[in-house]
C-alpha cells in the first residue's frame, strides 16, 4: 500500500473510531417528584338549557330546545405534586443530547374553580313557525307541544322554564387527579468539560446544563362532594327544588407541551424547572361534565293536561381547562 492510501486509510479510521467513541447510547432508569409553583389558570364555561323530549317532534320522539344561558367561572389550582417513572436516553458520550419517555400522575385538593360572571344567553337561533329542531338542525323554541290525553288529541303549548342561572361560586377545594405519558428531547453543555478544557482547574464534578421541550397526552378529572347551589335534584316531582348536596364529576383528556431548563449534577441527579400548557392536538384538552335534572313545569297548566307530560329536563354543562403553569421537579437517574 503506497504511502498516500495509507495515510487516507488512517484518517477514515481515525474519523470513524473518533464518531464510535463519541456516540456511546446510554439508557438511564428515572423516578421523580415534581411540585407546581404559583398558581395554574383555571377557566370553565358553564351552560344552561331547558329541553322536552317528544313524539311532537317526530315519530320517533325528539327534543325542543330553549335557548342557551352561558356563563363563565375563572379559578386556579395550587400546590399540584407530580410524580413521575420513565427512561432517559443520552446519545453521546458527553451527554449533550437527551430523549426521555415518562409516565406521571398528579394530584391537588387545592381547586378553586371561581365564581361565575359573564353570564348572557346564547347564540341559537330561533326556530321558524312550522319548524322542527334536529341532531344536524338545532333551533329554540319558548315552547313545547305535547298530546296529553283528555285533551282531544289536540297537541297542548307548554311554555319553557326559564333558566335557573348557576351557582355564584362552586367550590374552593375541589380535587384534581391526571395521569399522563410524554416524551422530552433535549440538549446540554457540559460544563465541566468546558471549564477543565479553557482552565487548568480539571476536578470539577460532572455538571450539565440545557433545555428540554417535548408533549404529551393527559387524562384528567376534577371531584368534589358539595356544589351548593342553582344545582337540581333530579327526584323532584312536585316543585322545583334546590338541592344543596349535589355532587359534581368532571373528566377529560387532551394534549399538552412542556419545555424548560434542567440541570445535571453527576450523571444520577435532574433538576427540571419549566412550563407546561394544554394544546389542541388529538382533541380538546379540556375536563367536561354534563348532567340531566327532571322539573315540572312552572307554569299554570289547563285542567286537560297533567303535570307529567308538562315535565321537562334541565341539562346543565361544564367545560373546564387548566392553563399554563410552572413546576419544578427532581429526578434520580439509575
Amino acid at each position: 500500500m503506497s504511502g498516500l492510501k495509507r495515510g487516507v486509510f488512517v484518517i477514515i479510521v481515525g474519523i470513524f473510531c473518533c464518531i464510535e467513541s463519541a456516540w456511546a447510547v446510554r439508557y438511564q432508569f428515572f423516578l421523580g417528584i415534581g411540585q407546581s409553583i404559583g398558581e395554574g389558570s383555571l377557566h370553565t364555561n358553564s351552560t344552561n338549557q331547558m329541553t322536552k323530549n317528544t313524539s311532537s317532534v317526530n315519530e320517533k320522539g325528539g327534543y325542543y330546545y330553549s335557548q342557551t344561558q352561558l356563563g363563565e367561572y375563572n379559578g386556579s389550582v395550587k400546590d399540584i405534586t407530580s410524580g413521575y417513572i420513565g427512561t432517559e436516553v443520552t446519545f453521546d458520550k458527553m451527554g449533550i443530547f437527551t430523549l426521555r419517555g415518562y409516565i406521571s400522575a398528579s394530584y391537588s385538593n387545592k381547586v378553586d374553580l371561581g365564581s361565575i360572571s359573564n353570564v348572557r344567553d346564547g347564540n341559537l337561533r330561533k326556530c321558524g313557525a312550522d319548524e322542527m329542531p334536529g341532531l344536524t338542525n338545532i333551533c329554540y323554541r319558548d315552547g313545547f307541544y305535547v298530546a296529553a290525553p283528555g285533551n282531544g288529541g289536540q297537541y297542548q303549548e307548554i311554555k319553557f322554564n326559564k333558566n335557573p342561572n348557576f351557582a355564584r361560586n362552586i367550590s374552593n377545594n375541589a380535587f384534581m387527579l391526571s395521569y399522563s405519558v410524554g416524551f422530552d428531547f433535549g440538549a446540554n453543555i457540559p460544563i465541566h468539560i468546558l471549564v477543565g478544557t479553557l482552565s487548568s482547574y480539571k476536578k470539577m464534578i460532572p455538571l450539565r446544563i440545557g433545555a428540554y421541550g417535548g408533549i404529551g397526552y393527559e387524562f384528567i378529572t376534577y371531584s368534589l362532594g358539595h356544589y351548593d347551589s342553582r344545582t337540581y335534584n333530579n327526584t323532584t316531582k312536585d316543585s322545583v327544588t334546590l338541592k344543596a348536596g349535589d355532587t359534581l364529576y368532571l373528566a377529560g383528556a387532551g394534549a399538552f407541551m412542556r419545555f424548560g431548563a434542567s440541570l445535571y449534577a453527576y450523571n444520577n441527579i435532574r433538576f427540571d424547572i419549566g412550563v407546561k400548557m394544554p394544546i389542541q392536538i388529538a382533541g380538546d384538552p379540556s375536563a367536561k361534565s354534563q348532567r340531566w335534572y327532571q322539573m315540572d313545569s312552572t307554569e299554570t297548566l289547563p285542567p286537560s293536561v297533567d303535570k307529567v307530560f308538562a315535565q321537562q329536563l334541565l341539562r346543565q354543562e361544564h367545560s373546564t381547562t387548566l392553563g399554563m403553569y410552572w413546576q419544578f421537579a427532581v429526578n434520580v437517574l439509575f
